[in-house]
């Protein structure tokens, strides 16, 4: 994945998901130094710094200053608040990336000035071993470039695909986003099945997965 080496990046959140993402990236080629991290804890803090070698600090504001493209990884119940403090160093010359699930481009857009590049993504949580699906859609003032830059990051974490429109998305974290889910419930019914009647376990962990 070969980009400008001018291209940095800030991840706002260094949760599972913001994990799969570093991983991702850094094993893509993106290199640790050009991304920045900004999460609350400590200790979540030392780990992402010793296991990937980014920078992680617990200022959003400080991560995303000179960052050309900012990723949200917060939780929706907090976006306020951290597009308030963020909105300041987000102009319209930064692509903003969005996973926060419910949370509408407008809001986003508005809590950053009104006319902020913004692309929304629903990813799903195989996205943490390599074979997720997200699924991305655009706001208004985000360039197709933005969107084929976006889609080329969730690319290293699995499949991405592009939605017409946001109705959409609802459907798809549905679907997609919470479909894993059932699918994880099947398998382990399925492997309660199997020892039920008598097989040993590692023979039907194999036969299940």
């Amino acid at each position: 994945m070969k980009r400008s080496s001018r291209e940095t990046m800030a991840l706002v959140g260094g949760g599972n998901m913001a994990e799969a993402l570093l991983r991702g990236l850094t094993t893509a080629g993106t290199p640790p130094r050009h991304i920045h991290v900004a999460e609350p804890r400590a200790a979540r803090r030392r780990e992402l710094g010793s296991r990937y070698g980014v920078a992680v600090g617990s200022s959003n504001l400080a991560a995303v200053e000179g960052a050309s493209i900012v990723i949200l990884a917060v939780k929706p119940q907090t976006m306020g608040e951290v597009l308030a403090e963020i909105a300041p160093s987000v102009g319209r010359g930064r692509l903003v990336i969005s996973i926060a699930a419910g949370t509408p481009i407008a809001s986003i857009e508005g809590g950053l000035g009104g006319k902020a590049r913004v692309v929304r993504v629903m990813p799903n949580t195989p996205c943490l071993v390599g074979k997720g699906m997200s699924v991305l859609v655009r706001g208004r003032f985000a360039t197709t470039r933005d969107l084929a830059r976006a889609r080329s990051i969730f690319e290293t974490v699995g499949k991405a695909e592009i939605a017409k429109q946001e109705a959409w998305l609802d459907a798809v974290t549905g679907l997609s986003g919470s479909g894993p889910a059932y699918v994880y419930r099947f398998a382990e019914g399925l492997i309660e099945g199997g020892l039920h009647v008598g097989l040993p376990e590692p023979l039907v962990r194999t036969l299940v997965y």
